[in-house]
């Protein structure tokens, strides 16, 4: 799924002439470390595209999701892998994440990429056959998935219940299904549930976050805390959405300019829209839009290229979204 977003999404973010593109990103990096040896700025930002005709970054972009797609589905069709497979899937994604930007900032990206690396050392080296049910997993490699689970887990209990007070007083379900970042058709009727149904999921949450982990695991030590708790550390309690316009009015500041709006794939807009069901696949631009309502265009200048992408309606731009509302006639 991850490699199948990977081709559909990545030459609008980070294409040839995507909102970000990871050309630039290369050569900004490229000039940063000049004085650095080739080796030393690939060992900083691993990437097989550092390896690559930069002409064409958008045929690089999608042979590399085309293949880590036509590796995974051999595996999960046949159930057959080896080391060499894993470890081409794992150097595949992080050479993806790795010039991704904040399109792959996401905390799943990076326990991706850590659980496939922990993949690798499940399989033989060379023989691709399934593995025995019976044959036994080297316990360096379990204990590296426990441990795993165990930080995950304890990283995200410990930085909820360090952040927003509601997780204390118990009370962040309350707002948590109509604010999330992207809905689905199911938040409406769980929101709506009782409140005690709501106290009952927090403390639920807790006890598998925070007492589960540690009784089960003999580890010591504070939990790191990875990307995609952070996101859930503070329940904000209204719902903030930017809605991106547009006007064919000849003078846009006329008390009678119709404005009429871009409409996401799956970002709420239109309140007479009902959630779309998005899950596993990831659409990278809503779930950015929802964390870009909190803060300032500076801090999210993709949205000025977003913007004026749309302004010259731009092809790439707009198969990101699900409505464009200028289809047909002249941009705005």
């Amino acid at each position: 799924v991850a490699f199948l977003v990977a081709f559909h999404q990545n030459k609008q973010l980070i294409g040839d002439r995507g909102l970000l593109p990871c050309r630039v990103f290369l050569k900004n990096f490229q000039h940063y470390f000049q004085d650095r040896t080739s080796w030393e700025v690939f060992s900083y930002r691993p990437t097989i595209l550092w390896l690559m005709d930069w002409s064409d970054m958008n045929a690089n972009l999608d042979l590399l999701a085309l293949l880590g797609l036509g590796i995974s589905s051999f595996i999960l069709i046949t159930g057959c892998a080896n080391m060499l497979l894993m470890a081409a899937l794992w150097g595949l994604y992080l050479s993806l994440v790795n010039v991704g930007h904040v399109w792959y900032s996401f905390g799943w990206d990076s326990q991706l990429l850590e659980t496939g690396f922990l993949g690798i050392f499940l399989c033989p080296l060379w023989r691709l056959s399934r593995l025995p049910q019976h044959t036994p997993t080297s316990r360096i490699v379990l204990w590296g998935f426990r441990w795993l689970i165990f930080r995950i887990m304890l990283g995200a209990g410990l930085i909820k219940i360090q952040g927003d007070r509601c997780w204390r007083d118990l009370t962040c379900m309350d707002f948590h299904y109509e604010t999330q970042p992207v809905p689905n058709p199911v938040a409406y009727y769980l929101h709506h549930s009782p409140w005690w149904l709501h106290r009952f999921e927090t403390l639920s949450n807790h006890f598998i976050e925070l007492l589960v982990p540690s009784s089960s695991s003999s580890a010591g030590g504070r939990a790191s805390s990875t990307g995609c708790c952070r996101s859930c550390s503070s329940i904000t309690r209204e719902r903030i959405e930017v809605i991106l316009q547009g006007t064919a009015s000849a003078n846009a500041s006329a008390p009678d300019a119709v404005w009429e709006d871009y409409e996401f794939k799956c970002k709420p807009g239109d309140p007479s829209r009902r959630p779309c069901l998005m899950s596993p696949y990831h659409y990278r631009l809503d779930w950015l839009m929802c964390f870009a309502a909190f803060q300032t265009y500076e801090q999210n200048d993709w949205i000025l290229h977003l913007a004026g992408k749309l302004l010259a309606s731009d092809p790439e731009a707009l198969s990101l979204l699900a409505h464009n509302p200028f289809a047909g006639r002249p941009p705005p």
